[in-house]
């Protein structure tokens, strides 16, 4: 299997934040089904012809971008990170949560 070559990278944020301080804590339950390894799936569809100017690269690249970033209006944990905080009381215990903060997927 040859390797793969990284020609580009970006981030995605929500066309629309709509609740800038959205904070989802996490329980238990949640916690046992992070798999902090990272998880290497995707979906490959087959290039378009170039007979049309509209399905060139660039063009195909912004319209999946313009279309994830409609996506994660509705669905802001996907554009948010793991955050957590320490609690120096008498239980010395984290809590876990996910910041929807539209940093980008």
């Amino acid at each position: 299997m040859g390797r793969a070559q990284i020609i580009s990278k970006s981030t995605v944020c929500a066309a629309i934040h709509k609740e800038p301080n959205l904070r989802i804590d996490l329980t238990p339950w949640d916690l046992k089904l992070i798999r902090f390894d990272t998880i290497q799936k995707g979906l490959l569809f087959r290039k378009p012809p170039n007979d049309n100017p509209d399905t060139s690269s660039l063009n195909l690249i912004h319209h999946l971008k313009t279309s994830l970033s409609r996506t994660l209006d509705y669905f802001p944990p996907l554009a948010g990170r793991l955050a957590t905080i320490e609690h120096h009381d008498d239980s010395n215990t984290i809590s876990v949560y996910i910041n929807c903060n539209n940093a980008g997927a």
